[in-house]
């Protein structure tokens, strides 16, 4: 743009060239539409969204398990990515709520060209889990940068038009998904995975914590498209953005309180032997004096009333549209951007109950 100045009688400048786009003043909480010198093209955007998520690949998404079990999301890298992409627009953080357990973040997003405004809060838990050798104050910065980071995410992501970020993560997931493939071509499936199992042993996950949350028997199981998860959850552990408990979470055994396996008592309940290491019954041992057991009489089973987390979910299932599997991740999505949980079990009694009113609301 070419600006001339020339000189007016009051001795003040004077600029001329291509008319200005004005500016607007905000002193309120919302703003209305303005103009804007580069208006939003949605082929634009999304050609450079997605070109830009090819670069940054697993370092744009989480993901972790398989199956009905799977779940994935953007990382704050791609909601940056977006965002920056979408263009004409603002974020804004809030006054933080600093309460004695957790932080609550207040994230802003303005779309500048719409008006559209929306608020997101976000509960960063001061007890989060962070590895490494650092003192109780550098793991203290470090949960509330992490707080920080998500409660923009969030409001990003709630935001944006969800096809646009469905194919960003697709294309971060491309991304990933050829690397992996040029490397196997190079050096070998096995060379692969045992590159990755490295970089997680250095992080604090073992092979049988792997293989548990992937829901394989043995490393060579694993596909190429496992490959694409583990890669995700590396990054994802890397940044400090999920914990170990969260990303790689381990199953509960099999086994109960007196050693037995669940087969193993039912056996021995039906047949009234005990089962021995072989996996064979034997004739149980009688007291002295003790009654023999009465034919054919009825066999009881203990039935416990389902717990809380049970009833919310069967309440979610029977309330919400999807499969199990999606209700789930949706109920997890919810009570991570609500309540800072890493899963659906720490959720408290009075968590659980406006999980519920969620649900009858529609607001899940």
């Amino acid at each position: 743009m070419t600006v001339i100045a020339t000189r007016r009688q009051d001795n003040l400048m004077e600029l001329k060239g291509p008319p200005a786009v004005p500016v607007q003043r905000v002193q309120t909480n919302y703003t209305t539409a303005m103009a804007v010198q580069q208006p939003r093209e949605l082929v634009r955007v999304e050609q450079s969204s997605i070109q830009e998520s090819e670069m940054i690949g697993s370092d744009g998404f989480y993901a972790w398990g398989v199956g009905k079990d799977r779940i994935e999301g953007p990382s704050k890298d791609l909601a940056m990515t977006l965002v920056r992409c979408w263009g004409n627009c603002a974020i804004d953080l809030g006054e933080i709520q600093d309460l004695p357990d957790s932080w609550i973040f207040t994230a802003t997003f303005i779309d500048l060209e719409t008006g559209f405004t929306l608020a997101r809060q976000f509960r960063q838990s001061k007890s989060w889990t962070i590895y490494g050798k650092m003192d109780a104050a550098r793991k203290e910065d470090i949960r509330f940068q992490i707080g920080q980071s998500k409660a923009v995410r969030n409001v990003v992501l709630n935001v944006l038009p969800k096809w646009l970020v469905r194919r960003a993560m697709d294309a971060c997931k491309g991304g990933v998904r050829e690397k992996i493939e040029k490397a196997v071509d190079k050096h070998g499936m096995d060379v692969v995975i045992t590159r990755s199992m490295e970089r997680l042993q250095r992080l604090g996950v073992d092979e049988h914590r792997l293989l548990t949350a992937m829901g394989r028997k043995a490393l060579p199981a694993l596909t190429i498209e496992d490959m694409v998860i583990i890669h995700g959850s590396i990054a994802a552990l890397e940044s400090g953005a999920d914990t170990i408990d969260a990303v790689f979470p381990m199953q509960k055994s099999d086994v109960i309180d007196d050693g037995k396996s669940k087969t193993e008592s039912l056996t021995s309940r039906l047949t009234g032997k005990p089962v021995v290491a072989d996996g064979t019954s034997e004739p149980r041992q009688q007291d002295a004096g003790a009654a023999e057991p009465i034919a054919d009489q009825p066999v009881t089973h203990d039935t416990a009333a389902p717990s809380p987390l049970d009833q919310m979910i069967d309440h979610a299932v029977a309330s919400l549209d999807g499969t199990q599997g999606a209700i789930k991740r949706r109920l997890l999505d919810y009570a991570r951007q609500a309540f800072g949980v890493n899963s659906l079990s720490e959720l408290n009694p009075d968590q659980l109950s406006a999980m519920h009113g969620m649900i009858d609301e529609g607001n899940i």
